[in-house]
Order: C-alpha cells, then structure tokens, then sequence
C-alpha cells in the first residue's frame, strides 16, 4: 500500500497512508520501532519517486508495477542498514540471517504489489467508465447543458431548506426558433449569465431551461433580460446576414413553502408563449405562488 498509495490516491493519499502506518508502527513500539518506520518512509519514498515517472518511459504493461514492487521491497533494507541496538548478535551474522528473510519477503512483495496494482487499475478503469456512462446520461450531446433528468434532480438538491433557506427561487423558460447549431451557441450565452449555482438545462427541442435559486421575480427578470440582450447581439456563426435568430423568454417567481418546481416550470412556460404572442424577442413573467 505504501509503494501504490501515490499512483492511486496521489500526493494526499500517500502522506496520509505514510502517516497512518508510520504512527501505528510507533504505537506499537519495541526495539525495532525506529527501524520499522525508516523502512516504512523509504518505501512510501520509493514509490513516490517512480509513481512519478511518466508511464511512457515504462515499456511494458508489467514494468511499472514491477518497480513499485521492488519499492515496496525497498524497506528492508532498514533492517541491514541500521544498527540494531537491542540485539548482540554480530552485525556481520545479522545481516547474513537477514538476507535470506529479506529476499523471501521481497519476492512476496512484488507478487502482492503485482497482483493489487492490477485490481486497483481495473477498479480505476471501472470507475472512469461509470462515471463517463453517468455523466452521459445526464447531459445534452448537443448543448453540452444538463437534461431534463439531471435538472430534476438538481432542483431536488439546490431547494433544500440547507442549500435554499429563504425559500425563493425562480424559473426561466427560453425558446429559440432556430436550428441546431445556433441552439449550441445559446446555451454557451446563457450559461456564462447565470451564476454558477443555477442550473441550466435543455428541455428537448428548441426549448432551455434556468433554475435560480434564491432569487424572487424581479432579480429573474434582470437575469432573462441579460440574457435577450446577449442574445441579440450575437453575431452567429453559420447565419446568413439577413437571417434573424428569434426567440422568446417567460420567468416565473415561485417559493418551496408553497410551488413545486414543475408548477413553476408551467407557469414560466405559459409567460414563454405570451412571449410569443406578443412579438417575440421579449420577457415576460408570471408569477407560480
């Protein structure tokens, strides 16, 4: 564990195993205790330094953790190296006596180190994918912004009394008529004008989605008008130059004491389509409380 704490855990991995099997080590005292620790940091040592090592420079699949294993195999020699105070037997016999045990535990290390470096990596690589296949499923391809279920689930979290505690908070609807390419765009203008604890989602279709925790009608409105103003004057890429990028955009103010999200969500779409109707381009606003 101390040779592969840096290669799977990283520097705060490292020290904290260090620390920990040093410290137990010293707790448990006895005459080898000192000599027990220094093979400990020489090991923790050795594996930082080929942890190190770019794994370009390691030919083979094996090559690395081999040298880990030889790393971990490194803490025995503290047991040679070091005077042995408690013991009368001749430096010159002890370190005889001490070679055979150290060539036995070191092949043991290496096999262990081997065979635990290929459970970790497999695990790592496990974990990689599954959280590639979670993030995935919760994000627009298109857009790049959360989908509906992510928003969901997000809004779940964000509307906690802990993380909301005044209650308030506020939906904007925004619909583009416009094609796929322009959609990406937008959704790159309104993510850089809301605040990094808001959550913006695509809703299918041409339709995007803003949660604003916190913040009453009024502030939304501030935010949605941000928006159509960014909005507006973009220069689109991909447009022709008489071609005009429409949209329209509904806030609504609602409060968790009294108005679900989906509430609020049909009363920011329902000021969306009075948008529309009154010429596009614009904000309009309803209140879900």
């Amino acid at each position: 564990m101390l040779a592969l704490a840096y290669t799977f855990a990283d520097l705060p991995g490292a020290i904290i195993t260090t620390v920990v099997i040093g410290g137990y080590r010293l707790w448990l005292g006895g005459a080898g205790a000192m000599t027990g620790v220094s093979g400990i940091l020489i090991a923790a040592a050795a594996g930082l330094f080929i942890g190190r090592v770019p794994n370009r420079f390691f030919k083979g699949r094996l090559l690395k953790p081999l040298a880990l294993g030889i790393a971990a195999s490194l803490s025995s020699i503290s047991v040679i190296a070091l005077p042995h105070a408690a013991c009368r037997m001749p430096h010159a016999a002890l370190a005889a006596l001490s070679w055979e045990i150290i060539l036995a535990v070191s092949a043991m290390n290496i096999l262990g180190v081997l065979i635990l470096h290929d459970f970790l990596s497999h695990e790592r690589k496990s974990l990689h994918l599954f959280r590639t296949l979670e993030r995935d499923a919760a994000v627009d391809p298109l857009t790049k912004l959360a989908n509906r279920r992510a928003f969901d689930a997000k809004a779940a979290s964000v509307l906690t009394p802990a993380q909301n505690p005044s209650g308030k908070y506020s939906v904007i609807m925004i619909d583009i008529d416009t094609g796929d390419g322009v959609l990406a765009d937008i959704a790159s203008i309104v993510s850089d004008c809301v605040r990094k604890s808001d959550v913006v989602a695509r809703f299918g279709g041409e339709e995007i989605a803003v949660l604003l925790p916190g913040m009453d009608d009024t502030k939304a409105v501030v935010v949605a008008e941000k928006n159509r103003r960014r909005i507006e004057a973009n220069e689109f890429a991909g447009t022709h130059a008489n071609m005009k990028v429409t949209f329209s955009l509904g806030a609504a103010g609602a409060n968790t004491r009294t108005t679900g999200v989906a509430h609020a969500l049909k009363a920011a779409d329902a000021a969306l389509y009075a948008a529309k109707r009154n010429g596009r381009n614009r904000v309009e606003t309803a209140l879900a409380a």
